[in-house]
């Protein structure tokens, strides 16, 4: 693939594939895509198909990112994706990202909710509604500690 220059928001998710299940050794089975969409040029840039019981999303979404070749975009990620080896191909390849934190990531989590006391450098804070439910969201910006940086946030 040709490398893109870029100043694109891209969200990167999974989505398991309906009719899909089946079962193995008592386990289900699914087949899933990943999919790189570009959110402003609204078009996807890279797939990813796989099976459950052979791989994981987080292992398809680090290979995807190896063979994607953007420079300038930010990628967003749901928290499963909140592992050091993602994080660290998205900056290596110069580009930043999003991830959200809970607490599949527990000191990265406790370091974040300490900062969270202080006050933020900018924030953003919006309503949206959809699939039947309001939601509120809230992005805010606080510089990195060496406490956040210990635990992989630069």
């Amino acid at each position: 693939m040709s490398q893109y220059i870029t100043e694109e928001t891209m969200a990167v998710d999974g989505k398991s594939i309906t009719s899909t299940v089946k079962e193995v050794d008592g386990k289900q089975s699914f087949a899933s895509l990943v999919s790189v969409f570009g959110q402003h040029s609204r078009l996807v840039y890279q797939i990813g198909v796989f099976e459950n019981d052979k791989k994981s999303e987080i292992h398809v979404v680090q290979e995807l990112l190896r063979v994607l070749q953007v420079n300038k975009a930010v990628f967003t990620l749901d928290a499963l994706h909140c592992q050091t080896q993602t994080v660290e191909a998205i900056v290596n390849s110069g580009n930043g990202y999003i991830a959200t934190v809970k607490k599949n990531q527990p000191g990265l989590y406790r370091a974040i909710e300490d900062k969270s006391h202080e006050k933020p450098e900018d924030s953003y804070f919006w309503k949206q509604t959809g699939h039947g439910h309001d939601m509120r969201c809230r992005i805010r910006v606080f510089k990195a500690n060496e406490k956040l940086k210990k635990n992989g946030m630069d």
